[in-house]
C-alpha cells in the first residue's frame, strides 16, 4: 500500500514536471494580468458622514400620533436620502459651499450622488451616508452635501405643516378683526338709537349660552379647517411620490370602521349636550366622556392602519411615503372627530336660536348683535392665541437629524486593494494552471513512461533513451545532414550516460531470449519522426563495439537516412543487390567504425513492399547471415507503409521505438495488432526521448559513472 502511495505521488510531480511551462506560463499570465489591472484601475476612495436621528413632538393642539415602528421611520429616512429631492439639495449645497469647485463641472457628479450607500448602525438610529469617488476630497464633499441636504429637507418637512397653519391663521386673523369692529360698531349704535342699555336677565342667560356655543363651535371649526390645511400639505407631499395612493388611503373603510365613526358622532353629541347642562370639562362625567371619546378615536386609527397595511401592502415600494401615510390616516381620523363635534354643536345652537325667536323684536335684535360681538371677539381671541402659538412652535422648531460626525478625506482607497489583489491572482494562477497542467494530462493519449507502456500497450520495456539536442552544440543552427551526422552519440561520445542507454538496450536485447540468440533485428515504429534510424545507428554501432561483426541495412526504401547518417554513398545499395544487379562487396560499404558495415538503401523501387517480401529478399537475407554475426534493419514506419510487416516475419526479432510523449497509444496497440498478425517476434520496446532530468530520468546512477575524470569509472 505504501508503495502504491509513493508511486502515485511520484507520477503527481512528474505530471507537474512535464506540464511546468503550462503552469508557469498560466501563473505569470494571471499574476502579470492582475498586477496590470491593479495598477492601471482607477482608484476608488469611500468617505463616510455619520447622523443620527431624534424624534420629536408635533404641532400644539394639533399633533398626530405616529403608529410606525422606529425601524419603519429609519426605512423611511433611509428612501428619503436616496430621493431625487435631496439629491438635488445636495448638488445646490456643492454650489452653496465650493461654487468654483471642478467637482460641479464633473459629468460623473450626479452618479456619484446616485452612488450614495445609506446604511444603519444595529438597534440604533445613527445612519451612515457613505459616497464613493475617484478622488477622497470628492468623495467627502458628496457625502457632506447629502448629509446636509437630508438635515435641511427634514427641517422644511417638519416646518411645512406649521407654515402650512400661520398662512391660515394670518390670512384669516385681518378678516375677523375686521368683521369685530363693525359688529362692536353696530352694536354700539343700535343701543344708542333704541336707548337699550343691556338685555333682562332671561334673555342675557340664553345669549350668554348661546355664546358658549358659538365660541366651542368656533373653535372646532378654527381646528378643523387647520387639520385640513395640514391634511391638504400632506396629501401634495404624497402626491409627489405615490399619488396614486390618495384616493384609495381616503376611500379606506370596513363595516368596524363605519361602526367606530358612529359611535365617534354619537359621543360628541353626548358631550355637547353634556356642557348645554352646563358641566364643566373637570366633571366627572364630562373626563369620562372625553377618555371614551379619545380611546375611540385610537381604536378608529388602529383599525383604519391596519387595514391599510392589508389591503395596499404597504412595504418596500412604499417607504418613502409610509411616514407620510401614517400623518393621513391620524388626520383622518381626527378631522372625522372634528366634523362629529361640529354638527353636534351646530345642532345645539340653532335649538337655542329658535328660543330667541319667542323675545320682542328690539330685544331680538340687541341679542343677536351682542351674541355675533361676542362670537367675533371670541374668535379673534383664538385666533390670536393661536397664531402666537405657532409662531413660538415655529420658531422652536429643529430638525430631527443631527450631523455626528462630517465625512473626511479617505488617505487610501478602498479599490483596487494592492495586496488582496496581488493575492488572488496569485492563487488563481497556480489553480489554473494546474487545473490545466491536470486536463492535459487527461487527454494526453501518449506512452509516457514504463508504466504507460505496460498498462494500455502490454509491452515489455527493453529501454530508455535520453534526449539528444544537437543544435545545443552549436552557437547557430545547423543543417539536417549534420544534425542526423551528429545523432550517432555512441560514437562521438562513448563515455556519455547516453552511450551507456544503448549498452544497456544492446544488453537487454541480447538476453530477451537468452534460448534463441538474436541475429536479425528489425527497428521500426508506429509512425514518422520518432526517431527509428538513431536508434538503429547507436544501437549497431554498441554492438559492433561489443565485438560482433555488424550490418546496420537501410530497409526503409522511401526516405532512407542512414547514407546520410555514415556519411556514403547510397547507390549501389540494397535494391540494387536484391535484384541482382550488383555484389554483396559492392553494395556494403565499411565505416570508420571497427566491425560496423552499412548497406544503404541503392535505388528507390516503385514497388518496396514487394520488393521486401519476394523470395530474393528472403535469398538476400540468409547471405547476409552468412557474412555477418548480427544484422540490424532499419525500416519505415508500421502504420505508413507495409514494408515493415512484410520484413518483420523474416526477422528473428523486432524491437519498436515509441517517442515519450508523443507516441499515441492507439497507434501502438494497433502497430502491435499488424506485428501479430503476420506473426512477427515482437521483443519490446523502447521509449525515445526522455528527458534527461526528471523523475522518469533512468541516469542517476551515471553520475557515478561520469563523476570521476581521474579514470574511476564504474
Amino acid at each position: 500500500m505504501e508503495k502504491e502511495t509513493q508511486i502515485d505521488v511520484k507520477n503527481y510531480l512528474n505530471i507537474l514536471l512535464r506540464r511546468k511551462w503550462i503552469i508557469l506560463v498560466s501563473f505569470a499570465s494571471i499574476l502579470i494580468f492582475t498586477f496590470v489591472l491593479t495598477e492601471h484601475k482607477t482608484p476608488t476612495y469611500q468617505a463616510t458622514a455619520t447622523v443620527m436621528l431624534s424624534q420629536k413632538g408635533g404641532l400644539p393642539e394639533f399633533s398626530y400620533m405616529g403608529y410606525v415602528d422606529r425601524r419603519n421611520i429609519i426605512n423611511n429616512q433611509i428612501e428619503i436620502i436616496k430621493s431625487s429631492a435631496v439629491m438635488n439639495k445636495a448638488v445646490e449645497k456643492i454650489k452653496e459651499k465650493e461654487p468654483e469647485s471642478p467637482l460641479l463641472s464633473n459629468p460623473a457628479l450626479w452618479s456619484m450622488i446616485a452612488g450614495v450607500s445609506v446604511a444603519t448602525y444595529k438597534n440604533t438610529d445613527i445612519i451612515k451616508i457613505s459616497a464613493t469617488a475617484s478622488s477622497g476630497k470628492d468623495a467627502a464633499t458628496v457625502a457632506n452635501a447629502v448629509a446636509d441636504a437630508f438635515k435641511e429637507y427634514n427641517l422644511q418637512y417638519i416646518k411645512g405643516e406649521i407654515n402650512e397653519v400661520r398662512s391660515f391663521l394670518e390670512e384669516q386673523l385681518p378678516q375677523v378683526k375686521e368683521r369685530l369692529k363693525k359688529t362692536e360698531e353696530r352694536l354700539r349704535k343700535f343701543k344708542e338709537e333704541n336707548r337699550i342699555v343691556s338685555l333682562t336677565a332671561e334673555t342675557s342667560e340664553l345669549t350668554s349660552k348661546l355664546s358658549e356655543f358659538d365660541r366651542f363651535y368656533n373653535e372646532t371649526e378654527t381646528e378643523l379647517l387647520s387639520s385640513k390645511k395640514r391634511l391638504d400639505y400632506l396629501r401634495e407631499q404624497l402626491k409627489k411620490s405615490q399619488s396614486t395612493l390618495i384616493e384609495d388611503i381616503t376611500e379606506v373603510s370596513s363595516p368596524y370602521i363605519q361602526q367606530l365613526r358612529m359611535e365617534l358622532v354619537s359621543l360628541q353629541t353626548d358631550y355637547s349636550r353634556f356642557l348645554v347642562q352646563g358641566l364643566t370639562e373637570d366633571h366627572p362625567a364630562m373626563v369620562e366622556m372625553n377618555e371614551r371619546i379619545e380611546e375611540t378615536k385610537k381604536k378608529l386609527r388602529e383599525e383604519t392602519q391596519k387595514l391599510l397595511k392589508d389591503e395596499l401592502s404597504i412595504s418596500d415600494p412604499l417607504k418613502f411615503s409610509q411616514n407620510l401615510i401614517e400623518n393621513i390616516l391620524s388626520l383622518e381620523v381626527d378631522i372625522a372627530s372634528l366634523e362629529a363635534k361640529k354638527n353636534a354643536l351646530s345642532k345645539l345652537i340653532k335649538e337655542y336660536t329658535k328660543s330667541l325667536l319667542t323675545l320682542p323684536e328690539k330685544e331680538l335684535d340687541l341679542a343677536r348683535l351682542k351674541r355675533e360681538y361676542d362670537v367675533n371677539e371670541n374668535i379673534y381671541k383664538m385666533l390670536t392665541q393661536k397664531y402666537e402659538e405657532i409662531k413660538i412652535s415655529e420658531a422652536g422648531k429643529v430638525s430631527e437629524v443631527n450631523i455626528i460626525d462630517y465625512a473626511t478625506p479617505p488617505s487610501f482607497p478602498i479599490s483596487p486593494k494592492k495586496k488582496q489583489n496581488i493575492a488572488f491572482g496569485f492563487v488563481i494562477g497556480i489553480g489554473l494552471g494546474l487545473s490545466f497542467a491536470f486536463l492535459l494530462e487527461f487527454l494526453d493519449t501518449s506512452i509516457k513512461n514504463a508504466e504507460d507502456l505496460e498498462r494500455y500497450v502490454k509491452l515489455p520495456l527493453l529501454g530508455s533513451l535520453p534526449s539528444m539536442n544537437v543544435n545545443k552544440k552549436h552557437h547557430n543552427p545547423i543543417s539536417e545532414a549534420d544534425a542526423l551526422k551528429n545523432t550517432i552519440i555512441t560514437h562521438s561520445s562513448p563515455k556519455s550516460p547516453a552511450s551507456e542507454s544503448y549498452r544497456t538496450l544492446r544488453t537487454n536485447l541480447r538476453f530477451s531470449k537468452p534460448d534463441y540468440p538474436i541475429k536479425t533485428l528489425l527497428i521500426t515504429s508506429a509512425a514518422p519522426k520518432e526517431g527509428k534510424s538513431t536508434v538503429s545507428s547507436n544501437l549497431a554501432i554498441t554492438i559492433a563495439q561489443a565485438g560482433f561483426k555488424t550490418l546496420l541495412a537501410e530497409s526503409d526504401l522511401r526516405r532512407p537516412v542512414l547514407h546520410t547518417i555514415f556519411d556514403i554513398k547510397s547507390k549501389p545499395g540494397l535494391t540494387e543487390f536484391v535484384v541482382g544487379k550488383s555484389r554483396l562487396d559492392e553494395v556494403v560499404k565499411p565505416t570508420n567504425i571497427e566491425n560496423l558495415y552499412v548497406l544503404p538503401s541503392g535505388s528507390l523501387p516503385p514497388n518496396p513492399s514487394e520488393l521486401l517480401g519476394s523470395s530474393k529478399m528472403n535469398r538476400t537475407i540468409k547471405k547476409l547471415k552468412d557474412k555477418f554475426q548480427f544484422l540490424v534493419f532499419d525500416s519505415p514506419p508500421i502504420l505508413a507503409v507495409t514494408d515493415a510487416s512484410v520484413l518483420s516475419s523474416e526477422m528473428d526479432g523486432v524491437l519498436m521505438v515509441i517517442k515519450a510523449g508523443k507516441t499515441d497509444r492507439s497507434a501502438v496497440v494497433r502497430s502491435k495488432e499488424l506485428l501479430k498478425n503476420v506473426k512477427a517476434n515482437l521483443l519490446g520496446a523502447v521509449l525515445n526521448v526522455i528527458p534527461q532530468k526528471g523523475f522518469y530520468s533512468t541516469y542517476e546512477y551515471y553520475y557515478y559513472y561520469s563523476e570521476d575524470k581521474k579514470g574511476r569509472r564504474a
